[in-house]
Formats: structure tokens, sequence, C-alpha cells
């Protein structure tokens, strides 16, 4: 386990691989630990970076910093005590708008962005499931080891940083975004609406929508193989967003 104190608190990180830095953000359900296997995968050609968010994982629970704000300061933070001149970034839906913010801010350190799940607007998101503080039954059945993490965050940190984007609007950071940016959804996500998001298609930004068939709110989880090629292809091979297909993992031929 790794950890620096940032603004007085503990935030918690895992770090694997040599290379570029690629820091990866999680969202409202889960922590650092359902991008093992995508960091795994990226590892031989980014050093991958994976932190957990104020209330999330083992990072601190006790200040009342979980707004996108406090989320946005903590990323710039984190780039700057690690050293980080110039970056990738991953993020899925919490973390896919701070990672968005954070790429229209500073377009300077950012070389490419992927956002997972990303809510353009307040609306694109189903508030009502996330009443009751009753987290755990929005993730699948089968993904029993983020049901754990899930247990783990603070409620009043989901709670607070859902109520941060009811207003949220992320359209004009996007048209004017300079950062090639790849924006993957879940066909199937009842968390995150995708239509407000595939209408946006068509503006001239270098930004690429995608939705990989079958799959919920975890993309990255659901189909890992699928997940884990676009990401290879764009962020290390240098696939144009264009170019870009949702594809198994390669296998090698026989005989």
């Amino acid at each position: 386990m790794s950890a620096i104190i940032i603004d007085g608190g503990l935030v918690h990180y895992e770090s694997i691989g040599r290379g570029k830095p690629l820091i990866f953000l999680h969202g409202w359900l889960g922590s650092w630990r359902y991008w093992i296997g995508s960091m795994e995968e990226l590892s031989a050609y980014f050093k991958t970076y994976a932190l957990d968010l104020w209330g999330f994982g083992d990072s601190d629970k006790f200040h009342q910093r979980f707004t996108i704000e406090d989320y946005l300061k903590l990323l710039e933070d984190f780039v700057e005590n690690m050293g980080i001149p110039k970056l990738c970034l991953v993020g899925h839906s919490l973390g896919a708008i701070v990672a968005v913010r954070y790429a229209a801010k500073h377009k300077d350190k950012v070389e490419k962005v992927v956002a997972v799940s990303l809510p353009i607007t307040g609306n694109a998101v189903n508030f009502a499931l996330f009443q009751g503080n009753r987290y755990s039954r929005l993730v699948p059945s089968e993904l029993q080891e983020l049901q754990r993490e899930v247990q783990k965050a603070s409620s009043k940190a989901i709670e607070l940083s859902i109520n941060s984007i009811r207003e949220l609007d992320l359209r004009l950071e996007l048209i004017n975004l300079k950062v090639p940016t790849l924006v993957i959804y879940g066909e199937k996500d009842n968390i995150v609406s995708s239509e407000f998001s595939m209408a946006f298609k068509d503006f001239k930004a270098p930004v690429r929508f995608m939705a990989i068939p079958g799959t919920r709110h975890f993309p990255m989880l659901e189909e890992p193989s699928k997940f884990n090629r676009l990401l290879k292809e764009f962020l290390a091979l240098g696939v144009e967003l264009d170019k870009l297909e949702i594809k198994q993992e390669w296998r090698r031929k026989m005989g």
C-alpha cells in the first residue's frame, strides 16, 4: 500500500509499470481496485497510478471534501506531489468528470483522456437510484469484489459528490477540448444515460463516443478484454480516434 498526505489527509494509491504516467480515477461505486486489470494490461507501456478519492477505498473519510471541485483539487495536488509533468487520464463516472475537468483546465499537461460512463450533464444521471443509501444494489451481483468496495465507501462521500453534479454541464468544456478524448459507455447503463451524450457525436472537438454492447455501468469489468484493447490501442499504440473498433483482445494464431 502506498500513500501520501495531501491537504492534511491520507490519500491511498497504487502504482505499477514503467513509462509515461497514466492515472486511473474510480467512480461513485468503487475504489482503485477495479482498475487492477487495466493497470496490468497497460503497465508494459505506462507507469500506471490508481488512487482512492476522498471518502473511498483506503483514503481519508473524515474531511468533508466530497464535491467535484474537491476531487479536481485532489488530482491537481496528487500530480504536483508526484512530480508528474505530463500524463494520460482514465476516469469512470465521477472520475470521468474529474478527468475531463482537469484536461480542460490543464491542456498543456494532458496527452489523452478516456472517460467511461461520463455524464455530460446532470440530467444524464439517474439520481433516484442513489436514494436510500443502498448503494451495493447498483452493482451487478456477479461483481462481488466491487460490492465489498462499495461497502467501504463513505455514504456521505457518495451523497455529496452525487449532489454536486445536479447542475453539471460539460458541453462547453468538451466542445473546446483540445486533448484527444475517448468516451466509452455501457450500452445498457441504467445509472448514466448515454443518449444525451451520443447526440453530440458530430461536434468538431477531438472526441469519440463509443458504446460497448451488452455492458452496463462497469464496461471495464463486464467486458475487460474489449475495454482494455480499446485502451491499449488508443493510449499506447497510437490508433486514431476514428479508426478505433470494439474487438476482443488479440489471440495468437495456432498452426
